[in-house]
């Protein structure tokens, strides 16, 4: 991973911090968090910031709701988010940068 350690990333994917990642020009930002509406329910999404179409910079590429944020983060790693690869696929080649401005 550029400008950052994979592991500590995976570490923070699992408490659901707001990260965003650059991959071939695009950025993309994930997040999570405990949802108000029940005490087991736990929220995660990934979308587009930067680089994409408008309306792909508007819609959630990936959603989940279920018991915990590492869950939440297990199915995130399992997604082919990236270009129709996932975040292990690429690692090498994905940069965790500050915000939206990459």
């Amino acid at each position: 991973m550029i400008n950052g350690n994979y592991v500590e990333f995976l570490d923070n994917l699992n408490y659901g911090e707001e990260m965003y990642l650059k991959y071939k020009g695009k950025i993309y930002f994930v997040e999570g968090w405990h949802e108000t509406d029940g005490p087991t329910k736990y929220f995660m999404c990934c979308f587009l910031v930067k680089g994409g179409t408008e309306e792909q910079n508007k819609e959630y590429l990936w959603k989940t709701y279920k018991a915990s944020l590492h869950e939440c983060a297990q199915e995130f790693l399992e997604q082919p988010i990236f270009e129709g690869q996932k975040l292990s696929e690429i690692e090498r080649d994905v940069e965790w940068v500050d915000d939206e401005l990459g």
